[in-house]
C-alpha cells in the first residue's frame, strides 16, 4: 500500500545488545595484587569470541543487562514501492493510533 495522503511510513535502526557474562578461570600468577588479569589471557579470550570459537552459549545463561540503543536519524521511507509493506500491519504513533 505504501505512503498514503494521510500517513508516511517511517523508519528508525535500532541496535539490540544484551551484557552476558563469560565466567573462567584464570592461575593466581596470571593475576596481580590489584585484580588486573594477564594480558595475553585476554587477548586469547577476545580472539576465541572474535573467530567463533567461543560463543554465547559458553557463556553463563543468563542475559545479565540488556540494552536497546537507537543508532540513526528517524526517516520518512520516500520509496515505498515494496508492495510487501502493508501499512495496515504497521503500528501506528500520534493522533488516532491503533490499540
Amino acid at each position: 500500500m505504501g505512503n498514503t495522503n494521510t500517513h508516511k511510513v517511517c523508519s528508525v535502526g535500532i541496535e539490540l545488545s544484551a551484557l552476558h557474562d563469560f565466567v573462567f578461570v584464570v592461575p593466581n600468577h596470571l593475576v596481580d595484587e590489584n585484580g588486573n588479569i594477564d594480558d595475553g589471557i585476554i587477548q586469547e579470550i577476545t580472539e576465541k569470541f572474535e573467530w567463533n570459537d567461543l560463543t554465547i552459549d559458553d557463556c553463563d545463561g543468563s542475559y545479565g543487562s540488556s540494552m536497546c540503543e537507537i543508532k540513526r536519524d528517524f526517516d520518512v521511507l520516500k520509496d515505498c514501492g515494496d508492495e510487501d509493506i502493508e501499512m495496515q500491519t504497521l503500528p501506528i504513533f500520534g493522533d488516532n493510533e491503533r490499540e
